[in-house]
């Protein structure tokens, strides 16, 4: 009683199966533990559970298309987890601590809690087995750490802020090893537990995106042209890279020359003097025009 699940709006599972929804439903179990939602989108469906004194429980349904399931779930007793968090020999108060799940890299929802003026806190129903603590301050700095949980038994873990993470690299050319300055970088995280962000190479090919999470994430780079990085079409060349690896090199291909190729067309049955425009859209480059205009039968592009 009092259990409430959710149903988030996602675009895959996690087994990679299409999700598509109106979004969160919310319900609250009976005295007999029993819930019902109706209209829920077919295939898929997450399902996250919590209840107060068990940890929360995370998975999916599969609705048919029309028809009706009963979804049984069994919850298992939670784990309370006490410690504190020092910023080197001194306590870090107003630190947030949460709880990632193994099996989704992804915190959760109601597992936080804050750190006193002591450096103190306490997380109620954590789920027993490894689990992964981690405890953020306010300027992004981080203390991560794998804890082994024992059922029925208190766990104790401490952490240390360690220096705020950075994820750098350098992007070069495939052909020749020499820096890509002004190319574009996008780091996304692989796991949804980080912000999203993009930044150009200086003279030397270097990137680097300050104060990120500790999480894996997807980097994708783009060749420096402004008709491609504007609305980021084009190819791109993506790693997967997580903070404090190190300095990471990325090779990308060179982009063809601009301005090197030039088109001559003779159009036909236009008067001498008469005004034409053209536009052309290179297959390789979705997104990018050339165009130009000319006041007489032969142009040059």
């Amino acid at each position: 009683g009092g259990a409430w699940r959710d149903v988030p709006l996602k675009e895959t599972s996690e087994e990679g199966y299409p999700l598509v929804g109106p979004g969160p439903r919310r319900l609250v179990t009976d005295a007999a533990g029993e819930a019902a939602a109706d209209g829920l989108p077919p295939e898929w469906n997450p399902v996250t559970v919590y209840a107060r004194g068990f940890a929360p429980h995370e998975g999916h349904v599969r609705l048919p298309p029309d028809g009706r399931v009963r979804h049984a779930v069994a919850l298992k007793h939670g784990v309370a987890v006490t410690g504190i968090v020092r910023d080197g020999p001194a306590p870090a108060p107003g630190v947030w601590v949460r709880v990632l799940n193994p099996s989704t890299h992804r915190t959760f929802e109601r597992l936080v809690a804050v750190t006193d003026a002591e450096g103190a806190f306490r997380l109620e129903d954590a789920p027993a087995g490894r689990v992964k603590i981690v405890a953020t301050a306010e300027d992004g700095r981080q203390a991560v750490e794998w804890v082994d949980l024992a059922a029925g038994r208190e766990g104790r873990w401490e952490g240390v802020l360690g220096p705020p993470a950075r994820l750098t690299g350098t992007v070069v050319y495939a052909d020749d090893d020499a820096p890509a300055a002004g190319a574009t970088v996008r780091c996304v995280p692989v796991f949804g537990s980080g912000d999203r962000a993009s930044t150009r190479t200086d003279d030397a090919g270097r990137f680097a995106f300050e104060r990120v999470a500790d999480t894996l994430y997807e980097v994708a780079v783009w060749a420096p042209s402004d008709a491609v990085d504007r609305r980021l079409h084009g190819r791109s060349t993506s790693v997967r890279m997580t903070p404090g690896e190190g300095q990471r090199t990325i090779r990308i291909e060179r982009p063809a020359g601009e301005g090197d190729g030039a088109l001559r067309l003779q159009v036909a049955g236009v008067a001498e003097g008469a005004p034409i425009w053209m536009r052309l859209w290179p297959a390789t480059e979705p997104g990018r025009t050339v165009s130009a205009s000319t006041p007489a039968g032969m142009f040059h592009l």
